[in-house]
């Protein structure tokens, strides 16, 4: 039955920073290093608009007068503005957006990383099932090629059936050895990022959400939605350039010299005052300001675009969902048929109709489609894997 856009799907519910544990120590301390650097960062670029007070000191001789003097000169200094026609609110506000878009987009980098590391143990768990499954599909071929076999010496079959028995099995035993190929390959990619076992990691427990929770939370939304609000900023702190700014400046100088021009010359002296400044001529300012909007604009539409995305991807996930809810279907009329099957072939084999290799093989086929509800059930899990590796705070 084909699912509205309210569907509700399963979520993971635990929580990143619990996930985290899960990933080996370097990469922990990785990402907990990267959450200080840009911590760090983002402070200093809100308050990159305060200047530094600046102190200089120099020695110097000369003989310009004939004989030989010397000069300490000392100077303290600050050139400050405290207005910039809303630069200095438009900077702090660039700062916060910015602060935003990198945490955005660190937990994404971190998410993914820990959805590789699910996405890889649920990878082997999946394999360890069709391996399973498989072991049972090799016993019932087995069967039928001793079938065949005995068919043939009665002179009930042509020896091509005991070929393509032959062939079955063999193809089934080459199977396995792909699916350890495979195996090792997931092993790989888990034991790089992670220190444990794989068969000691639970994966995180299901909650349901609607479509709009999923766009709401969806991170990549969320990183373009910061995108957008950096380059308003952006633009703004562009405009202002361009207008009046008003700064106070101040400065404390020292000076001895062996050598005095005038009398009344001080050894030390303190100025300060007020400025205004504003560019006059700039023939790019139209240009600069232009491009700028233009980048806003720009980033609007990526995120309008992105979010018509989601909801395709949604969709898709929803439909590939509804596929495997058929197979499951599909599966449990095939059990139910199969449990019958061994009722009667027991039955039949009481009285003599039946032989213990057809209700071995029917054990075998049924055991085995078990465990393909098992592998429809991975399936499932690594769709749902996809979805929220990109969402806040759902793995």
């Amino acid at each position: 039955m084909r699912r509205s856009t309210a569907f509700l799907l399963l979520c993971l519910s635990a929580t990143l920073l619990a996930e985290k544990s899960d990933l080996n120590h370097l990469y922990q301390q990785e990402m907990e290093v990267q959450a200080q650097i840009d911590d760090k960062a983002s402070t200093n670029l809100k308050y990159s608009w305060i200047k530094p007070l600046v102190a200089s000191y120099s020695y110097s001789k000369n003989n310009q007068f004939g004989f030989w003097s010397s000069s300490r000169y000392f100077r303290v200094s600050l050139d400050q503005p405290i207005f910039k026609s809303g630069g200095i609110y438009f900077a702090i506000e660039y700062a916060k957006a910015n602060r935003a878009f990198k945490d955005v987009a660190r937990k994404l980098g971190d998410q993914k990383r820990i959805g590789t590391l699910y996405e890889s143990l649920l990878n082997l768990q999946k394999v360890d099932l069709e391996l399973e499954k498989l072991s049972y599909d090799i016993k019932s071929a087995k069967i039928d090629v001793k079938r065949k076999e005995e068919q043939f010496r009665a002179g009930l079959l042509d020896s091509s059936f005991v070929d393509r028995a032959v062939l079955s099995l063999s193809g089934l035993e080459g199977r396995k050895v792909d699916l350890l190929t495979q195996k090792e390959q997931f092993l790989s990619t888990f034991r790089t990022l992670s220190d444990r076992p794989y068969r000691e990691i639970s994966l995180p427990h299901f909650r349901t959400i609607t479509q709009k929770e999923f766009i709401a939370k969806n991170l990549e939304l969320q990183q373009l939605q910061h995108q957008k609000e950096v380059q308003r900023e952006l633009k703004n702190i562009t405009v202002s350039s361009f207008l009046p700014t008003v700064s106070l400046f101040g400065e404390y100088s020292n000076r001895k010299d062996d050598f005095k021009m005038y009398k009344q010359q001080k050894n030390s002296y303190k100025s300060y005052g007020v400025r205004i400044s504003m560019p006059l001529l700039d023939i790019n300012t139209f240009r600069k300001i232009e491009i700028d909007k233009l980048k806003y604009i720009k980033a609007k539409i990526e995120v309008a675009n992105k979010r018509r995305a989601l909801k395709q991807y949604f969709s898709l996930f929803q439909s590939k969902l509804d596929l495997l809810n058929k197979k499951e279907s599909i599966l449990r009329r095939e059990l139910k048929t199969y449990r019958r099957l061994i009722r009667v072939t027991r039955d039949g084999l009481k009285a003599g109709e039946k032989t213990k290799l057809d209700l071995a093989n029917l054990r075998n086929s049924f055991a085995s489609k078990k465990i393909e509800m098992q592998i429809l059930d991975k399936q499932r899990a690594l769709l749902y894997l996809e979805l929220y590796t990109k969402m806040n705070d759902e793995i």
